[in-house]
């Protein structure tokens, strides 16, 4: 069998993002979606709420996980097969690339596959969706209507 893991801030997670989710659990038999904890970044939404957006839009061989290690680490716990990332630009390639052979460095098992984002997402991020939405900006061609919802209330706040 088959494995995938996709991590990621996620946010908020974009369509983008869930190109690329929609994309990769075709290829694998179980994906797994990692919504990172990560200590330098102050996120809007707590992790919690960040898998409960993204569960609402996976397939049935995907799995969303919270995670506060290292990718190889989770990879290393699971026998996964493959770390998989979308790319946005050449900015995007060369960060994944420094990735992609750090990780290989703590896990030469496991190879990293860069999805290209469609063309219709190459500009959108959760940084910039935020700061729109910070703004109320129109933000629903670059998020789903739970992530808007939800965008909505925090910002109200």
């Amino acid at each position: 069998m088959k494995s995938a893991v996709y991590p990621g801030s996620f946010d908020p997670v974009t369509f983008g993002h869930l190109d690329v989710i929609s994309r990769a659990q075709n290829f694998f038999d179980k994906l797994y979606i990692l919504v990172a904890v990560s200590f330098d970044k102050k996120p809007l939404f707590s992790a919690e709420e960040r898998a409960d957006m993204i569960r609402e839009h996976v397939g049935a061989n995907v799995e969303v996980i919270i995670w506060e290690g290292l990718t190889a680490d989770f990879v290393s716990s699971k026998n996964i097969d493959c770390i998989v990332r979308g790319v946005r630009s050449s900015v995007d390639f060369r960060m994944e690339q420094t990735l992609a052979n750090i990780n290989y460095e703590l896990n030469e098992e496991c190879e990293t596959l860069l999805f290209c984002c469609r063309p219709k997402y190459r500009d959108v991020s959760s940084r910039l969706v935020k700061e729109i939405a910070n703004h109320n900006g129109d933000v629903d061609k670059f998020v789903p209507s739970n992530v808007l919802r939800e965008l909505k209330s925090k910002l109200s706040k």
